[in-house]
This record gives C-alpha cells, structure tokens and sequence, in this order.
C-alpha cells in the first residue's frame, strides 16, 4: 500500500489521529478533512486513489 493517497473524513479529532496513525504506518499518505465541505473543497484540487468510509461507535 506504499504512497496510496487518500482522504480521511471524520470530525472527531482522537478519531482522526487514531486513523492516521495506523494507516500512515502501512505507507499511506492521508489528508484528513474536518467535514463534507472540506472533503468537497479538497477534491476540487486533488484527486484521491482511494476513499475510506469508517464509522466509528464507542458507547
């Protein structure tokens, strides 16, 4: 999975950084978007190889 770009969009920050973490260590390179205007915003200028959806429920 080495230099796979893709883009992370989740607005609780410890949920970020968790991702980040764990998938930077496999090679990937992330940007991560705060919300769907952000994600939008950053697809306008850079095209993604791939697109990760993650539903995080801790109760």
């Amino acid at each position: 999975m080495d230099g796979i770009s893709l883009l992370l969009v989740e607005d609780n920050v410890l949920n970020q950084k968790l991702i980040f973490l764990t998938l930077s260590k496999y090679g990937f390179k992330i940007d991560v978007a705060n919300n769907g205007k952000e994600a939008l915003d950053k697809l306008k200028v850079k095209s993604y190889e791939c697109e990760l959806r993650v539903k995080l429920s801790i109760q």
